[in-house]
């Protein structure tokens, strides 16, 4: 990766688990180069994974520059949505993407126009198929952007016993993929009842290392 580099993290179903794989692909960068993660849409889930109700002041997208809006959580800029805060409008999110401070800039939303401004693509699929039925637009329009040259990444995550991946990837015609085992539940509520952030987690971590090999393969 030479100069700012944007990557784009998406979920392809609802609760596919975009926001643990951007948090998780951001903390890893950050551990190169500056690194800043931003989450645009209005989920908290990012801002109780990064326990960062431990905070006592928080620079906000709502409210403060991306330019110069800081939270460091170890050696990671998190820009999230606060409890309370407004939606952002697109126009907003767009100036935030172009303004944000760092060499790499991860950011997440479900709104599929903010990745015609990313290097990189990451379109985290829920294999179970009745979510996957469900998005096929989403899915056709990222494949098509592919295949006009786009750097799209399609990552399966929660693969299991139950999933059929090689029927899945024949089905949606995709030849080139990444995948990510079902992370067990059990570490995500435990950190979160104890007020941990997932990136304390080392074992998560470790676990990650692999797929965030693969992306950078691509990236």
């Amino acid at each position: 990766m030479i100069g700012k580099e944007r990557i784009f993290v998406t979920g392809i179903g609802k609760g596919a688990g975009a926001s643990t794989i951007a948090i998780l692909l951001a903390d890893g960068l950050g551990k190169e180069r500056r690194t800043t993660y931003m989450q645009l849409d209005d989920d908290l889930g990012p801002y109780y994974y990064l326990a960062m109700d431990r905070f006592k002041e928080l620079k906000s997208l709502a409210k403060d520059s991306a330019r110069t809006a800081v939270n460091m959580v170890d050696k990671l800029n998190c820009l999230v949505h606060l409890p309370g805060e407004r939606t952002l409008e697109f126009q907003e999110k767009t100036k935030a993407i172009l303004a944000a401070s760092g060499e790499v800039i991860v950011y997440e939303d479900e709104d599929l126009r903010l990745g015609e401004m990313a290097d990189t693509i990451i379109a985290v699929v829920d294999p179970l198929p009745s979510l996957v039925f469900q998005n096929m637009g989403k899915i056709r329009t990222l494949k098509k952007w592919a295949m006009d040259g786009a750097r799209v990444i399609f990552l399966v995550n929660k693969v299991n016993k139950g999933v059929n991946l090689s029927k899945l990837l024949t089905g949606l015609r995709i030849t080139s993929h990444i995948d990510m085992e079902y992370i067990d539940p059990k570490d995500v509520y435990s950190y979160q009842f104890q007020g941990k952030s997932l990136l304390e987690n080392k074992a998560m971590v470790k676990d990650f290392e692999g797929v965030y090999k693969k992306i950078l393969y691509y990236v």
